[in-house]
């Protein structure tokens, strides 16, 4: 039997009922056979577009490399999820040491878009009320607890609150990203590029592009609650 090595959402046995369970199951298949490394190329088969519509946030285990090939992500309207998360975020485990994660990356090729639609109302002032989650859900990228990652070469558009998002994050390299926020809807609050947390070191950060008001990079030394 051929070991499968370039494994994407695209394939047959991999199509779910949403594109997020179809991306889902090709990281979940990566990982088991070891190969730890999926491509989302632009074209999506089961929706025949090109684009991939992410109602729930792709959970990414340790080593896990997600090539972005061209691809335009975008959230659905009224989800409040990230499009890329750690796995072990938001659990009991991921708060410990031995939860940390280790080796994820995001690694754009080419025009790469991971973009949070339309708004969907959730902020900072009003989280935890009128049925909102943590705004840490708002983050297009959010790693908590993690080391030795990559996100490179992407373009945020339509930001929700912060493109990338880290918490107790270590030894990563954020590079060549450009943002964008909502043009019909100036002045929305909280709006950035970065977001540094407690817990973060050794961070190599290079080229941030933004041609809009949002701010750039945010530091917080005190600690937010991800729940």
């Amino acid at each position: 039997e051929m070991i499968r090595l370039d494994i994407t959402p695209n394939d047959a046995d991999l199509i779910g009922k949403n594109d997020s369970q179809s991306i889902q199951n090709a990281v979940d298949l990566a990982a088991k056979l070891g190969v730890n490394k999926i491509t989302i190329p632009r074209y999506n088969k089961r929706s025949d577009s090109m684009e991939w519509i992410i109602t729930e946030a792709i959970k990414l285990p340790s080593y896990m490399v997600v090539v972005l090939d061209n691809c335009h992500l975008t959230l659905s309207r009224g989800s409040s999820c990230n499009i890329f998360v750690n796995s072990a975020c938001f659990t009991q485990e991921g708060r410990t040491l031995d939860g940390e994660q280790i080796g994820i990356k995001l690694l754009g090729e080419g025009n790469v878009i991971l973009d949070g639609g339309e708004h969907n109302g959730l902020m900072e002032r009003n989280q935890h009320q009128f049925g909102f989650p943590s705004i840490w859900n708002n983050a297009l990228v959010l790693f908590h607890n993690v080391k030795d990652f990559v996100v490179e070469n992407i373009h945020f558009a339509h930001l929700r609150w912060k493109a990338v998002a880290l918490m107790y994050a270590r030894h990563g390299r954020i590079q060549n990203l450009s943002f964008m926020e909502y043009e019909n809807q100036p002045g929305l609050p909280d709006l950035g590029c970065l977001y540094i947390c407690l817990g973060c070191n050794n961070l190599f950060i290079q080229d941030l592009n933004t041609k809009s008001s949002v701010s750039g990079i945010t530091l917080r030394a005190s600690q937010d609650d991800l729940t």
